[in-house]
């Protein structure tokens, strides 16, 4: 265990932004072959040593190379025992997009645990120290601090004074105390690359799992799309039967009433040739009913002709008995010639009813 009164606090951000002129014996030099670099003093009588890490947000990182910058930290000698604090170092004023991803940056390389040692260390140049609590209240420090759990210390660029270290080292101090565990050690560490691996295996079965999810979701999206187009298909078959049935029935309704309008039509063509033939019907009684007349007529006038033939017979035969034959032959004559214009004027009239009746 690290004597209570020595710190190690690692550095990261802008290494131009802070100098450490106040520690005594102070010199930095290269740590490593990342591009750290170290500075070791002492200051009011306590040990402190200070590991910059320049280049870990200068620039976009993998999460591989973030992973290779913690290692060759935590195995240098300053830190292996543990360090007490992690610093971000922001210029009060407008920041960078680094200085902004600074937090982000600590948990990816030193997981979340790291994140109870970190603070913001804002430097200003002497000029700023009128303004400080309006640089404090800007929107991008206020944002930046929130990401640190609230945690930050304001000091000179140039911190060339022991009681601005001392100030610091307190500040570090006073975090540690309200916190369970004393430093951040290699262990957590190494717990928080178990954790990540864990976190990357169950990410990887949360992104098979969609993976696979979405493979089902657009299979059945495909049989769907199938079963939507097969009854698609065969709500159309389904319409074009029912349009031919009601096309079938329509024509056979046309057909229907053509034939209805045939049946009445006939109908009523029957109707008229029964009407007719009663017609004619009635007239051939009525002509039989005058033939028979006419017989009836001609029977009459047959007896009256025989009548007067007998008649003429007696008269004649009176005549012989007065010599009078010729005028009986005359009387003759003019008997013969009346019947048989009776029998041609009855031709005619039947001749001429029966044309009538064919018309």
């Amino acid at each position: 265990m690290k004597n209570p009164s020595e710190r190690t606090l690692v550095v990261i951000g802008n290494p131009r932004a802070i100098s450490w002129a106040a520690l005594e014996g102070g010199e930095e030099k290269p740590l490593g072959t990342t591009g750290l670099w170290g500075t070791t003093g002492t200051i009011s009588g306590r040990s402190l040593s200070v590991v910059n890490m320049p280049g870990a947000v200068t620039t976009t990182q993998s999460q591989g190379a973030l992973q290779d910058w913690a290692m060759e930290c935590l195995s240098l000698s300053e830190c292996s025992k543990g360090v007490h604090s992690f610093l971000l170092v922001a210029p009060l004023g407008r920041l960078t997009e680094q200085e902004r991803r600074g937090a982000q940056c600590i948990r990816r390389m030193f997981g979340e645990k790291a994140h109870g040692f970190t603070q913001v260390l804002f430097t200003y140049e002497l000029e700023q120290k009128d303004s400080l609590e309006d640089l404090l209240k800007e929107r991008e420090a206020q944002r930046l601090v929130e990401e640190c759990g609230g945690r930050f210390h304001v000091c000179p660029k140039s911190i060339g004074e022991e009681l601005e270290v001392t100030g610091l080292l307190e500040k570090v101090d006073s975090i540690l105390d309200q916190g369970t565990d004393r430093c951040y050690t290699v262990e957590m560490h190494q717990e928080a690359q178990l954790l990540l691996v864990e976190f990357r295996e169950q990410l990887k079965g949360l992104l098979d799992g969609f993976i696979r999810l979405k493979k089902r979701i657009n299979e059945r999206e495909r049989m769907q799309v199938n079963v939507e187009n097969l009854e698609h298909r065969i709500f159309r078959e389904k319409l074009a039967r029912l349009q031919d049935e009601l096309l079938l029935k329509q024509m056979e309704k046309e057909r229907d009433r053509g034939m209805e309008v045939e049946a009445l039509s006939f109908i009523y063509e029957l109707e008229r040739l029964v009407d007719k033939l009663a017609l004619k019907r009635v007239r051939a009684v009525e002509v039989d009913h005058k033939s028979r007349e006419d017989v009836q007529r001609l029977r009459e006038e047959l007896g009256r002709m025989v009548g007067e033939m007998v008649t003429n017979q007696k008269h004649r035969q009176m005549c012989q008995e007065k010599g009078e034959e010729e005028w009986e032959l005359q009387n003759l004559r003019e008997l013969l010639k009346r019947l048989k214009n009776n029998m041609k004027k009855q031709r005619r009239e039947g001749t001429g009813t029966r044309r009538k009746e064919g018309n």
